[in-house]
């Protein structure tokens, strides 16, 4: 019992006999370790700082962003709002006129793809690219709408150019019936389609009172009667099927 006693005695009590060399060390290694400890709070301190300023930096991103798509919306709707509305707007006569006419565009188009299929079947035809570079040789004209592309739409010079449009495929439709006998009775019924659509054209114009245009026979034949008869014929419905997505783009566009 004794001997126990006197080890904890010599366990527990301090070192009073260190030398002067160890305990300088000792003090040396615990001031380290209080600047190591201070240093790693300081750069936690930084951490969070750095932290801080970056939530900062992203919030007020967020918020610039949102502040510049408000202003986009706001210019975009005060540029709408100043815009020139189109000269037909809200007239019901035209609206009605536009709905009518876009039905029978779309019937004409109906039209115009089945006798073009059949075309291609009954001359064993190639593709379109195969003919597109002849179209210019065979003085097949593309017929004319740019006031009807226009950003605020000119309803009376378009209106002008589509019915100057039809009238050129009219007489397209005249050759073919020429040239292609065999076709004569479906080129004649395309054809009086055509007429009547520019007729309803015209009548919009008078109604409109909008000057009502005539235009003169066509003096130049084009040069697919006397060449490529069946790839003339061809690419003239091909364009004309075009001009009549031209006729729907400029309903849409122009009478709103």
């Amino acid at each position: 019992m004794a001997e126990e006693g006197f080890h904890s005695r010599l366990w527990t009590q301090p070192g009073p006999n260190l030398s002067p060399l160890a305990s300088q060390q000792l003090q040396s290694q615990a001031s380290e370790a209080a600047a190591t400890s201070k240093e790693k709070k300081k750069k936690q301190r930084k951490k969070g700082r750095r932290k801080s300023a970056a939530k900062r930096r992203m919030k007020s991103a967020a918020q610039n962003g949102i502040l510049s798509l408000v202003c986009i919306a706001l210019c975009w709707f005060l540029k709408c709002s100043a815009a020139p509305m189109p000269e037909s707007s809200g007239d019901p006569e035209l609206i009605q006129f536009k709905w009518k006419n876009k039905e029978f565009v779309a019937r004409m188009k109906s039209e115009i793809s089945d006798l073009k299929e059949s075309m291609r079947t009954d001359f064993s035809l190639g593709t379109d690219d195969q003919f597109l570079f002849m179209q210019d040789f065979l003085g097949i004209e593309q017929a004319d709408h740019s006031h009807c592309q226009k950003a605020t739409c000119d309803l009376g010079n378009c209106f002008k150019q589509l019915r100057a449009g039809l009238h050129t495929y009219y007489g397209y439709l005249s050759h073919i019936k020429q040239i292609l006998p065999n076709y004569t009775n479906r080129v004649s019924s395309l054809q009086l389609d055509t007429s009547n659509l520019s007729t309803n054209i015209q009548l919009q114009f008078e109604e409109s009172s909008l000057p009502v245009v005539t235009y003169p026979q066509a003096e130049n034949q084009p040069n697919f009667l006397q060449e490529q008869r069946e790839i003339g014929s061809y690419l003239v419905l091909r364009k004309f099927m075009l001009f009549m997505d031209v006729i729907t783009r400029a309903l849409n566009h122009c009478i709103v």
